[in-house]
């Protein structure tokens, strides 16, 4: 429909707009008879139409471009039909025709027209899971001593809200190579859990993480500790793919963590020293598993 119709036209595009209007206002109206003209029945419908989607720009009972758009969404408009019953009766909806509504040629719509979006199917609210290895070296402050390897397995939960930041929660286990001497003998082993946001911004490559952390931790030769530390880790992705939902998967990733932490030895309940500190430098490697 490339022209403006008004009633008493005649055309193939009043057919085509005739067979639009009985698709979108459907039993329990009459079909109009798609004739090519357009008649006071079309005007009538015409206007109904344009009440219910509040068309005002093209005039009452003209099909211009903005009615034109609109008839050419082939999602369905909903309706509610009232009927005003005589004075003392009781309301009763008539009875649904038992006929067909003819099935419009949809061909090629004009090039002003309006191409509705495809609805998403998935959920807004999503899970995924992954396997995450890390490997990297570590510095610990106050008492001072370095860790030159830093061995990392971890069950990632990444919780995806929509229209809020994803949340994050891995579970793991933890080996450190200490320097010898070091207060924590030549070895560390450690559990812990991890949860706070997962931040991307812009989706970009960057991650920052701000996270709590609750460890249980074993030193060569000393009794077991259980901490709680608050910290940050920043990601960088070095490189990357993109899946089969063309979105953007880590290969591989750049890491850096700050963490404050604190130790109580699960021997005798004392806080084992003031607050300490943590620096880790190094690479993570992420497995999807569902």
């Amino acid at each position: 429909m490339d022209r403006t119709l008004t009633i008493g036209m005649t055309g193939t595009d009043v057919q085509q707009m005739q067979q639009l209007l009985n698709f979108h206002l459907g039993a329990p109206r009459k079909a109009l008879t798609p004739s090519g003209t357009f008649d006071t029945d079309t005007l009538d419908r015409v206007k109904e139409f344009q009440t219910l989607n509040q068309l005002k720009e093209d005039g009452e009972g003209v099909v211009g471009p903005q009615t034109t758009r609109a008839l050419w969404d082939v999602r369905r408009l909903m309706a509610t039909a009232y009927l005003q019953p005589p004075a003392g009766a009781s309301p009763v909806l008539p009875p649904v025709p038992s006929f067909q509504l003819p099935t419009p040629k949809l061909l090629q719509p004009p090039q002003n027209s309006f191409t509705p979006s495809t609805p998403s199917l998935t959920s807004p609210n999503s899970t995924s899971t992954a396997l995450t290895l890390q490997a990297g070296t570590q510095a610990n402050i106050n008492p001072w001593y370095y860790s030159p390897l830093v061995v990392t397995a971890q069950y990632d939960i990444l919780i995806k809200n929509d229209g809020r930041v994803p949340f994050l929660i891995s579970v793991g286990g933890q080996l450190l190579i200490n320097q010898v001497p070091s207060p924590g003998g030549s070895w560390t082993g450690q559990g812990f859990i991890n949860m706070g946001p997962n931040i991307n911004p812009a989706q970009s490559r960057f991650t920052i993480g701000p996270f709590v952390q609750a460890f249980v931790s074993k030193n060569q030769g000393q009794p077991a500790t259980a901490g709680l530390g608050l910290g940050v880790q920043v990601g960088y992705a070095i490189f990357r793919h993109k899946n089969a939902q063309g979105e953007d998967v880590d290969d591989l990733t750049l890491i850096g963590q700050g963490m404050v932490l604190t130790n109580v030895g699960l021997n005798n309940g004392q806080v084992t020293g003031p607050p300490s500190g943590q620096l880790v430098l190094g690479i993570s490697r992420s497995f999807n598993l569902f």
